[in-house]
């Protein structure tokens, strides 16, 4: 079995399977899409297709928005979307990759609050992570594989990588020692 790695070039290579690693054909593997505007979730099992999941009754994504609730509360996904844009934090993806560790947006009383980027990626993940548990996936289970630009440092990496633990999502068992996928390697291997 053979496996896409990225060369320096960024160009694919395939490498033999490490010694100890899982022949990919024999297990559940979970792809996480953490996009600027939305979360996608695929799975598949063993080699057969690829199965985008549902992530809310009516559409197969759920959107990467957060918002400052009522009780100055965050609240994500599509929820998020109804509050006043004053409130609303959009593209977060973006904003972690830039570095960015904090934004401020109005709370319910019309003050400032001051939103660590590092728990809004968390608890979007954490909601991604509920929802695919209400269709019968459970994180801990699987192989987890995530996505991430290509040219993010290390630290960036790092951080998202914390923010999937924060939210339950274990990737130290999916690529090796909590590594991301390069995103050019997910469209490979899926």
């Amino acid at each position: 079995m053979w496996m896409a790695n990225e060369s320096r070039s960024s160009m694919l290579s395939f490498a033999p399977l490490a010694e100890g690693e899982q022949d990919v054909t024999q297990r559940t593997t979970l792809g996480l899409d953490f996009g600027t505007s939305t979360t996608l979730i695929a799975t598949r099992e063993g080699d057969e297709r690829v199965r985008i999941r549902p992530m809310t009754a009516a559409t197969t994504w759920m959107a990467t928005v957060a918002a400052v609730g009522e009780t100055n509360r965050l609240i994500v996904g599509e929820a998020a979307e109804n509050f006043p844009e004053k409130r609303i934090v959009r593209s977060v993806k973006s904003y972690l990759g830039s570095g960015t560790e904090v934004v401020r947006r109005m709370g319910v009383d019309g003050t400032d609050c001051d939103l660590s980027i590092d728990s809004i990626v968390s608890a979007i993940l954490g909601e991604a992570v509920r929802r695919i548990g209400d269709v019968g996936l459970n994180f801990a289970t699987v192989q987890v594989h995530m996505a991430c630009p290509a040219n993010w440092t290390g630290e960036i990496r790092g951080r998202l990588i914390c923010c999937a633990r924060d939210a339950g999502i274990n990737l130290e068992n999916s690529s090796g020692s909590g590594k991301l996928t390069p995103s050019v390697h997910l469209l490979a291997i899926g």
